[in-house]
């Protein structure tokens, strides 16, 4: 009994391995465009799903983003049949796995150790031909597993892949921009080596498995060529940072050269630069120093080393025409971390040293140092008045291996350059300030395809101050009343009556603003940018609007005074005055005025008298009888 209880738990473990067919999940795909075409892989992570592929084919879809256009590609893996089993060593093992004898027949009863036998079958078929699909494309190809679109118009196209018996379901997408131009290179495999006593040679390099799903090692002795040394390729299995490869050298080997090729699920292979040796030399101690392990020219023009482990505090870069030269300090450097640049490449040996132990010599190879001519700026104008953006043309230098411009850019006085943005176009947009009316200065720079970088031009000034004067306007309606404004800056506004600051705000674009009624009979506007003044004007009432406040219309009748006032607001004092005798005598102080004004008098009040000052500081006295 406890036999077959055992049975029975091996059966429920083996049944969790999926080995029916029909398993459509899992489907992984991705896409790179290069100068000639877009090249396609898809791979599945399951046996049933790997199983239905094989024997159905799938279907690639193909979306135009630009048009919408849609294309219809059927894969099948019987069409390489022939060409799997006559191929490499690669496509042999695909084929064995997928054609060769053994297949799983799934139907009909089976025990236990059927089932055990079957799923261990499955998996070996399943795992190995994903392994040698990954390592050589075209074998994924014959496989079905792999697809070549070629030619094609530039655009950006959508792949998607489906089971050719289950048309409408998807089951992976992927997004390829082919623009006619190879991507940008993959990161080279850059290796560094050390000799040992026992004439062993140590070779590390840093992995890149984003961009390499393997290695192969090539070695080269004397004058001979290169032959690669291991058998099956190399892959990073314990994810490390760094690889090493480990490989016993004679001493009469001489001259010892080996390459590392990174291997790419694309099917390219992506070589080293050579690291050369000495067999017969013994070079020990080497392995207390860090080490440059890969360099690159940024797009400002740097040589950038990047190393082994993180750099120690008097690390040092220096620099030699030969390898066995004299090595020279770098002055002008800088460091992180674990990188170290300067502003000046060269080729030639670069080694670091620190407390006096140096590291191998590492070898950089410009194919071309020479910087592209210096270009000019050709003009600069306004191209939006609202955001305050200028468009900056360049002169394009004639050099044939220009690549891009590097703009720089100075708004204050003494400051130095910054360095503003690349641009491979010749006309850059440059949305300025628009709180500050500073003189801009634009230089600009040139850069070829080796990022060598050309001297900067001569400054061409622009003014920012100049668009203030030539945008900012001021209007003021006297019928709403509103006063309007408009400036691509940042300015603050100033109402001011009566020689005081009634009202502030600070705006820029555009710019409303109702005057409130106590102030419209004579105002000023002030517009300031920081600390000077940009804009001021007075706005006084039209003539009829002062003559309505003099023609008061005054009345004495009966018991009561009456007289008007056309703007009440524009009214800051009023007072009245009667006279029952000789002398006038104050009647009511401060007299809060409205249109039309009826005050109670009697009838002894022979003659009034109506003393106003207005909000502009003008007195009007107006006198009435009986």
């Amino acid at each position: 009994m406890k036999s077959y209880r055992s049975i029975l738990i091996i059966l429920l473990v083996l049944l969790s391995f999926d080995i029916t067919k029909g398993q459509t999940t899992g489907l992984k795909a991705i896409s790179r465009a290069d100068e000639n075409g877009v090249s396609i892989k898809w791979a599945a992570d399951n046996y049933g799903l790997w199983r239905d592929i094989i024997d159905n084919g799938v279907i690639i879809e193909r979306i135009s983003q630009s048009t919408k256009e849609k294309k219809t590609f059927r894969i099948n893996t019987a069409d390489g049949k022939e060409f799997l089993k006559e191929g490499s060593d690669y496509t042999l093992v695909a084929a064995e796995m997928i054609f060769g004898e053994g297949e799983v027949d799934l139907g009909g009863q089976f025990g236990p150790f059927e089932y055990y036998k079957a799923a261990k079958d499955q998996e070996y078929r399943f795992g190995i031909s994903q392994l040698v699909n990954d390592y050589s494309f075209k074998t994924a190809q014959l496989s079905g597993f792999a697809f070549r679109d070629s030619p094609v118009k530039k655009d950006t196209y959508i792949y998607r892949v489906a089971l050719q018996n289950q048309p409408e379901n998807f089951l992976a997408a992927t997004v390829a921009n082919f623009n006619g131009q190879s991507p940008e290179k993959v990161f080279f495999p850059r290796i560094f080596y050390q000799l040992n006593d026992d004439n062993s040679v140590a070779l590390r390099w840093k992995d890149n498995s984003y961009d390499f799903v393997g290695y192969n090692i090539y070695k080269s002795i004397g004058e001979n060529g290169f032959e690669k040394i291991n058998e099956a390729p190399y892959i990073n299995v314990d994810q490390a940072v760094f690889l090493d490869y480990y490989d016993s050298l004679s001493t009469t080997d001489g001259k010892v050269k080996y390459k590392v090729a990174g291997l790419t699920p694309y099917g390219d292979s992506i070589v080293s630069d050579p690291v050369v040796m000495n067999a017969n030399v013994k070079v020990s101690g080497k392995t207390e120093i860090n080490q440059l392990v890969d360099h690159q020219i940024d797009d400002q023009g740097r040589l950038t080393f990047y190393t082994a482990n993180q750099l120690g505090k008097n690390t040092v870069l220096m620099h030699s025409k030969s390898e066995s030269g004299t090595y020279a300090p770098i002055n002008n450097s800088a460091k992180d971390q674990n990188s170290i640049w300067t502003d000046d490449p060269v080729s030639g040996y670069y080694i670091l040293e620190n407390n006096g132990k140096k590291s191998f010599p590492y070898l950089v190879q410009l194919l071309d140092s020479i910087a592209p001519a210096v270009p000019r700026i050709d003009f600069i104008e306004l191209r939006d008045t609202i955001n305050n953006v200028v468009a900056i043309s360049f002169n394009r230098p004639s050099d044939s291996d220009f690549k891009g411009y590097r703009l720089f850019r100075r708004g204050v006085k003494g400051h130095e350059p910054i360095y503003l943005s690349a641009t491979e176009s010749d006309i850059y947009y440059d949305t300025l300030s628009t709180q500050a009316a500073y003189d801009y200065k634009y230089s600009v720079a040139a850069y070829d395809n080796r990022y060598n970088l050309s001297e900067r031009s001569e400054e061409v000034v622009y003014s920012n101050k100049k668009n203030l004067w030539d945008y900012l306007s001021v209007d003021y309606d006297e019928e709403k009343p509103e006063l309007t404004a408009f400036s691509p800056f940042e300015v603050e506004f100033t109402l001011i009556y009566g020689g005081k600051q009634v009202e502030s705000k600070v705006f820029n674009k555009d710019f409303k603003f109702i005057v409130p009624e106590k102030y419209r009979s004579n105002f000023e506007v002030k517009l300031e940018q920081g600390d000077e003044l940009v804009f001021q004007k007075a706005f006084i009432a039209s003539e009829s609007d002062r003559e309505a406040i003099f023609d008061l219309n005054p009345r004495l009748e009966e018991n009561k005074l009456t007289f008007e006032v056309t703007y009440p607001s524009k009214v800051r004092i009023c007072n009245i005055y009667v006279k029952d005798g000789e002398q006038y005598r104050s009647f009511k102080r401060n007299y809060k005025v409205d249109i039309l004004n009826e005050i109670r008098i009697g009838d002894e009040i022979k003659s009034a008298l109506i003393e106003i000052i207005t909000t502009d500081n003008q007195k009007i006295n107006k006198e009435v009888s009986r």
